[in-house]
């Protein structure tokens, strides 16, 4: 199923809209700053692979809105499913090490879901308080974010 289109407020349709890395960035890159994050998603998702961590990602924050230079991309990496209690303790110790320098060399604002603890792919479908801000919407707003089962 395509990517749907922006809403007149510039935001996804609400809901998880699944789709693959390549539709994202063919999505989402419309310009070369949207461009150069892009790249530094690539980045950490390649980290993350080298570990072996290759849950369903979630793909949110002004980065997947119609803002033309978002500051960065958010980023959800989706364990809710993991059965390895170690792959837990291997994403939490990656994300506690490396938060600050993703954010820094990456752009990539990080953060883990994990069984029984915040569901940030819950969480990063309301508005948040600056695009509410910025689009006279309520936080408590809605709004749609991309997920990728594999990549």
């Amino acid at each position: 199923m395509p990517i749907p289109t922006m809403t007149d407020s510039g935001l996804l349709p609400p809901g998880m809209h699944g789709c693959t890395l390549d539709e994202a960035q063919l999505f989402l890159g419309w310009n070369s700053h949207r461009r150069a994050l892009w790249q530094g998603l690539i980045g950490v998702l390649q980290e993350l692979k080298a570990l072996g961590l290759s849950f369903p990602i979630v793909i949110d924050g002004s980065y997947v809105t119609d803002k033309e230079i978002p500051e960065d991309v958010e980023l959800t990496l989706d364990l809710k499913k993991a059965s390895d209690p170690q792959q837990e303790d291997d994403i939490m110790i990656f994300f506690m090490r490396n938060h600050a320098r993703i954010k820094r060399d990456f752009r990539v604002d990080f953060y883990p879901s994990l069984p029984g603890g915040n569901d940030f792919t819950l969480f990063f479908q309301y508005v948040g308080d600056k695009t509410a801000a910025a689009k006279q919407m309520r936080s408590t707003d809605q709004k749609g974010v991309l997920r990728i089962e594999q990549w």
